[in-house]
């Protein structure tokens, strides 16, 4: 009986701890840049770290691979990629970065532009993950240059895409 009571203490504790670890991000593997397509109109939350103060949960669709558009109504640019790491589906948190030609973003009213834009994303290990930036007719984010999305986990760089966008 004792033996019993030790196996299950022991598969209990087994789990436990597998279940507690940390996760830890051995990398990303990109799997598409390009262009998306507005799938389906999720929801938007307010986040005063980005320069449009939304941030969009919109669903979205490969619509061409690249690095080379020209700004247009409705155009998402940015990236999917696997999250490499242990254990499996644990949540991980990396820093994503979108940095933008100058002047920068200048939003209406605003006399000087903001150059980045900063914010947390959550990931799971093992999966397939999404980042993107919408245009809409707002002239003011459309600034041409070379635009760069960084994805980070604590100091390390990750990954880092280049777009090059005209008007």
């Amino acid at each position: 009986m004792r033996a019993w009571h030790l196996a299950i203490c022991l598969l209990f504790l087994v789990h436990g701890s597998a279940q507690g670890q940390d996760a830890r991000i051995d990398g990303l593997r990109l799997t598409y840049a390009g262009a998306y397509r507005l799938d389906k109109a999720e929801k938007s939350e307010t986040n005063s770290n980005i320069s449009t103060g939304q941030w969009l949960r919109d669903e979205v669709v490969k619509d061409g691979a690249g690095t080379r558009f020209s700004f247009r109504d409705g155009l998402y640019i940015g990236i999917s990629f696997d999250t490499l790491g242990r254990p499996r589906n644990a949540n991980a948190n990396l820093k994503v970065i979108w940095r933008y030609p100058a002047p920068g973003l200048v939003a209406p009213g605003s006399t000087s532009g903001k150059l980045t834009d900063e914010y947390i994303e959550t990931t799971r290990i093992g999966t397939n993950h999404t980042l993107y930036w919408a245009f809409t007719s707002s002239e003011w984010v459309r600034v041409p240059g070379t635009w760069v999305l960084e994805v980070w986990d604590g100091n390390r760089k990750l990954l880092s895409q280049q777009f090059a966008m005209s008007r």
